[in-house]
């Protein structure tokens, strides 16, 4: 076994790979349950707390990697920068996917207009919610760009607070976000549904207890309170159990308790790496391929699927329609996500280095 925590060859400080194949893991059964809901076979009903789970990991990344930079070096507008280099080019080539095909005639239906679906992929662009059609979706090129709309939210809000966070401002944005995770659990819609146009503006207060407990968390694994952490086998056992759990007559507690109360432990017990060589391998891959595969599922799914139902039963539609799915964010990946970051990270300290001369 490889303990990255250890292993001075092995860079522990800059990359958790159990939390990377957890991340992959979370990617896949998100697309998992919307491309078997357009097939016909139903979704597992507690999917939707993926979401959840990817922000307690994105407070504890985000935190890791830039709080102690911001509290010296950079600034919040530098912060934002770099999200959006991270972020926007799969946002963009999800949201093209579905514009192409919307232009083009793919989508079935009286849908909207033309100079409405470019309205749409503007507004896509500036992470700007709105209703185009008869679908209530309020990114509608691409449903699950919403969990990015409060991740932005919430990476805006970290960048300035980061400076001047203390434990006490932290525990006060904690119970505040767990006050506002009471409010939309009692709500109508529970603590799902956040896609719709409707309910957008309340995804703003789903995010902050999970973003903000991934902070804290970051706090407590530099103090060395994730020691002794679990094994890889297990982390990713409990949150397949949790993700694909059955109906219960007590959901909306089941998941209030998982956002609060397991998604946090979980994430910084995963935090310190006990891994084999060919477990990293394949946790790192898995890492690699999460964010393209949620990104991209959706709108490579809406045209794949009535192609597979064509020639397929449902079972086998949803079996090929996944290797494609995940074939397609591979390559996404390495041909165009990856060089266009580096391009575009390239193109600003080159941008940067001339302002510091000027």
């Amino acid at each position: 076994m490889i303990d990255l925590a250890r292993d001075r060859r092995m860079p522990s400080q800059d990359r958790f790979i159990t939390l990377d194949g957890m991340r992959g893991l979370a990617a896949l059964v998100v697309a998992g349950s919307h491309i078997s809901e357009l097939v016909g076979l139903g979704d597992p009903p507690h999917a939707h707390l993926a979401g959840d789970f990817f922000f307690v990991l994105s407070g504890f990344v985000i935190a890791h990697a830039y709080e102690r930079r911001m509290a010296t070096t950079m600034r919040p507008i530098d912060f934002i920068r770099v999200r959006v280099i991270r972020l926007h080019p799969l946002i963009a080539l999800g949201s093209g996917i579905s514009l192409a095909a919307a232009l083009a005639g793919s989508f079935s239906g009286d849908g909207p207009g033309a100079a409405m679906m470019l309205w749409t992929a503007v507004a896509a662009m500036l992470m700007i919610p709105v209703h185009s059609g008869s679908w209530p979706a309020d990114f509608p090129l691409d449903g699950p760009a919403w969990f990015l709309f409060a991740e932005y939210a919430a990476n805006i809000a970290f960048a300035l607070l980061a400076v001047t966070l203390t434990a006490a401002r932290l525990r006060l944005i904690l119970l505040a976000g767990i006050a506002m995770l009471l409010v939309l659990a009692v709500g109508p819609a529970g603590l799902e549904s956040y896609w719709r146009v409707d309910l957008v503006g309340l995804s703003l207060l789903r995010v902050v207890y999970p973003y903000f407990a991934g902070v804290l968390i970051n706090w407590l694994h530099r103090t060395g309170a994730s020691a002794p952490g679990i094994s890889p086998l297990l982390a990713m056992t409990i949150l397949s159990a949790i993700l694909l759990a059955p109906l219960t007559a007590f959901d909306t507690a089941f998941e209030f308790a998982m956002i609060v109360a397991v998604f946090p432990p979980l994430v910084l017990a995963s935090a310190r790496d006990r891994l084999t060589e060919r477990q990293a391998k394949w946790m790192l891959i898995a890492g690699r391929l999460s964010y393209p595969l949620y990104m991209l599922h959706f709108p490579l799914a809406v045209l794949l699927v009535p192609l597979a139902l064509s020639a397929l039963p449902p079972a086998a539609a949803l079996a090929s329609v996944m290797l494609v799915v995940a074939g397609a964010s591979h390559l996404a990946l390495r041909y165009y996500d990856e060089p266009l970051r580096a391009w575009l990270s390239t193109c600003w300290r080159s941008a940067q280095r001339q302002t510091i001369v000027a």
